[in-house]
């Protein structure tokens, strides 16, 4: 999600001078759709594109043609809140992946949190807002009992263990049928982990 009058605001405030089509050149590269670039990737050049600026190119109207433009995105020497508020919001979790990022994104999160309160010492109490979002939402939001609707619950705790390994031991093929209990319980796992990644560690 890209707020685009804000971030319009912010590349006109940090690149005075600026044709508007080299603004709007760098509001497209940096609102590209780089899902198929992979998480990581794509947060790699984010990171880039907010560190370094964004290279577009303009018209040279003294030599005709185009010229490449660096044009930048954040103020690393007196950042704004917005500019950090834009930094703040790039997070891959609950990817694993996430802890390559996790010093940069603390010390990011750590500079934003001074700049907002060097900014606004005394930030509005909203905590009586946030109460009543909270009733609503309690009023709002209705569960369903999922064990009427699903199989009933199994008592662990009596399960015949011993009947079941000497069942087992009956069987001819134990290693062929173990494999396939393997491999049944592997394949169920990959599709709860394909639907939730935090579950990977449940799988491990």
């Amino acid at each position: 999600m890209v707020l685009l009058p804000r971030l319009r605001a912010a590349l006109e405030r940090l690149n005075p001078g600026q044709p508007p089509e080299a603004i709007s050149a760098a509001i497209e590269e940096l609102s590209r759709n780089r899902s198929a670039m992979g998480l990581v990737a794509a947060n790699r050049e984010m990171y880039r594109l907010l560190k370094d600026g964004v290279l577009v190119s303009v018209p040279d109207l003294e030599r005709g043609g185009l010229s490449k433009v660096r044009l930048r995105v954040v103020d690393w020497d007196q950042p704004a809140e917005n500019d950090w508020l834009a930094v703040n919001q790039f997070t891959i979790k609950p990817d694993p992946v996430a802890l390559e990022f996790a010093p940069s994104v603390g010390a990011l999160s750590t500079i934003a949190a001074e700049i907002r309160l060097k900014l606004n010492p005394n930030p509005p109490d909203i905590s009586a807002v946030m109460g009543q979002m909270g009733q609503v939402l309690d009023q709002s939001i209705t569960g369903i009992a999922i064990r009427d609707q699903g199989p009933p619950s199994i008592d662990l705790s009596k399960i015949d263990f011993q009947a079941l390994a000497d069942k087992f031991k009956q069987k001819k093929h134990k290693k062929t049928e173990l494999e396939e209990l393997k491999a049944l319980i592997a394949a169920h796992l990959a599709r709860m982990v394909q639907l939730n990644p935090t579950r990977a560690d449940f799988r491990e």
